[in-house]
């Protein structure tokens, strides 16, 4: 079951640190940081997910291929 939560941050550089530390008891995790790099059209300052439904793993050969059949 995939969940959503929105909170209010108060100081986001000790929130983000406390989101990867939690992230730690996970296997699989994907993590994309902004870096404070300000976007017209950016809705988001980072992204957490954990624990992956379906994966892909491949390696650089014919990878769109796979990616296309997956």
């Amino acid at each position: 079951m995939r969940r959503t939560k929105e909170l209010e941050i108060k100081d986001i550089q000790v929130f983000k640190s406390q989101l990867l530390e939690w992230a730690q008891h996970y296997e699989e995790v994907s993590w994309l940081d902004s870096n404070q790099c300000k976007q017209t059209y950016s809705n988001f300052d980072a992204v957490l997910a954990v624990d992956a439904l379906t994966q892909i793993k491949t390696g650089y050969k014919h990878a769109f291929e796979q990616l296309k059949s997956y």
